[in-house]
């Protein structure tokens, strides 16, 4: 709990006890219990934390906020979906091409409808394995 605390507090400077903040600890209760989880998409955490379409700019801003250099708890990774729904890890080089060229990250080939199909997910880093495995990485949504 050592670790998690800072934390907290942290995230209560930035977001208060609102909407966000509750994300986020929802979002490290989820990872303390499923140590594995490697792919964080925005309706992964819509579950994890109950909440609707509606939400998705709190969901957004959480996960911006986590995946920021200040904080560093979630990487931010990309994926091209293929015909046959088979995701593909893209370098940042590749979604740079997808976006600017619309090149089949796979084949090399131009194609319009290349950038629809590329999806954004996150990823714990270390830190965040690290943190949420102190202790008790449960506290009380509204406490900090």
């Amino acid at each position: 709990m050592a670790e998690f605390n800072p934390f907290l507090e942290q995230l209560h400077r930035v977001f208060g006890g609102g909407v966000e903040r509750n994300v986020a600890v929802g979002l490290l209760d989820y990872l303390s219990r499923n140590p594995g989880t490697t792919h964080i998409t925005l309706q992964l955490v819509r579950q994890i934390a109950g909440m609707k379409q509606d939400d998705d700019r709190a969901i957004v801003r959480t996960l911006q906020y986590l995946a920021g250099d200040g904080v560093g708890l979630l990487v931010t990774r990309f994926e091209y979906v293929d015909e046959d729904d088979s995701p593909h890890d893209l370098t940042d080089e590749e979604v740079e091409a997808v976006v600017k060229y619309g090149v089949n990250p796979i084949t090399g080939d131009s194609d319009a409808s290349v950038r629809g199909r590329i999806t954004v997910y996150f990823s714990p880093t270390d830190e965040a394995t690290r943190v949420v495995g102190q202790g008790d990485a449960r506290p009380e949504r509204g406490q900090n």
